[in-house]
């Protein structure tokens, strides 16, 4: 009888503490869920709608810099050491391709030439010889072995002749008007393009070597506008769309650029969160300098986006969500993801949500009932 009264006991604990575990489930499913009846619906004012289709012209706003163009950049050094003797420009000089922005000296420019003029008087005689014994090896009267090495001699020194007639060329020296009463001992560096003086990094008297870099020349009218785009709009920017911007500087913030992305970037910086964006201005004007931040709106193509209005969408602190409307006024909450944000309304991203009623009034009250729960 006992044992009869202590199983009984322990059913009746374990039935309690299933029903416990069930009136647990509901609640948590409750917290997602809520019925109203028709009354309550009305008196709510609760309206329920599709999503809606509706076309928009969208702007991104971001934030970049001027930049110049890669072949507009320039760093200069010598091809041959020397020591600074005169430098014809300084930080901000303006300077035209072609123009001489500095002078350099060293004893080996000379020992060059003089090596050019003594390989070239030296060729004019080796010709010669070469001419005259290929001519009697061909009449079978000269000897093969004389010949043949006249021929590598000849063939060998006019190598080396035209190598020294590249490195002269390299230091700005005509091989063509070089002779021996024209020998130079200060070669002269020329600017490589248009464009301002950005960096000076050398004085006179100081020794330079061709890995060091002597200037920085940025040329003008040919910049790009490097952009920086969040990553929330990077599937929304394409090659060939328009964007307008305006440079930070206040004498040319109210001068107004076109530009045109050519390329998009496809790598997130992991302390910005932004992709590079590059657009190529319409014009550059005047004002326009390297390094000057900008502020850029780009212009999306029209397309068709699904939306809901503004009160249909609430927000918990973590995700988007709305409510679902089910027959029998039940209505479920439902995280979503959304798009571009207007003051009237929001895209809503989930195709499945598509022909589906949506409560599109009276979210709030729906929430704050709830909440109650």
């Amino acid at each position: 009888m006992k044992n009869i009264i202590f199983t009984v006991a322990l059913l009746i604990i374990f039935s309690c503490g299933n029903k416990k575990v069930e009136n647990e489930k509901v609640s948590e499913v409750k917290s997602e869920k809520i019925t109203f009846t028709k009354d309550q619906i009305a008196l709510a004012g609760i309206e329920t709608g599709v999503l809606e289709l509706k076309p928009v012209s969208a702007k991104i706003m971001c934030k970049g810099r001027v930049e110049a163009m890669p072949e507009s950049r320039a760093k200069i050094s010598v091809p041959m050491s020397g020591y600074i003797s005169k430098i014809l420009v300084h930080n901000g000089s303006l300077v035209a391709k072609g123009q001489a922005i500095l002078v350099l000296q060293h004893p080996d420019y000379i020992e060059l030439q003089k090596k050019y003029l003594q390989a070239k008087s030296k060729f004019e005689f080796l010709e010669k010889d070469y001419h005259r014994q290929k001519s009697l090896a061909d009449q079978n009267a000269g000897t093969g072995k004389i010949f043949e090495k006249t021929k590598s001699d000849y063939e060998e020194l006019k190598i080396e002749i035209s190598a020294l007639k590249l490195q002269l060329k390299m230091l700005n020296i005509n091989s063509e008007n070089l002779t021996s009463e024209n020998i130079k001992s200060e070669i002269t560096v020329f600017s490589p393009l248009t464009g301002n003086v950005n960096e000076v990094w050398i004085t006179l008297g100081q020794f330079v070597k061709p890995e060091d870099v002597m200037f920085e020349i940025v040329g003008n009218f040919n910049y790009q506008i490097e952009l920086q785009v969040f990553e929330r709009d990077i599937n929304r920017i394409f090659v060939g769309q328009k964007v307008v911007f305006d440079c930070s500087m206040p004498e040319s913030s109210d001068i107004v650029n076109e530009a045109t992305i050519e390329s998009v970037g496809n790598y997130v910086d992991e302390i910005t969160k932004t992709f590079k964006v590059q657009a190529k201005p319409k014009s550059c004007n005047q004002k326009m300098r390297q390094g000057l931040f900008v502020n850029a709106e780009i212009n999306i193509n029209e397309q068709n986006i699904h939306v809901l209005p503004e009160f249909a969408v609430l927000n918990d602190g973590k995700n988007d969500f709305v409510f679902l409307a089910q027959p029998g006024g039940l209505f479920e909450k439902h995280i979503v993801n959304v798009g571009i944000r207007e003051s009237t309304y929001i895209e809503i991203l989930d195709s499945e949500l598509i022909g589906k009623q949506i409560v599109v009034k009276g979210a709030n009250y729906i929430i704050g009932e709830l909440n109650k729960e």
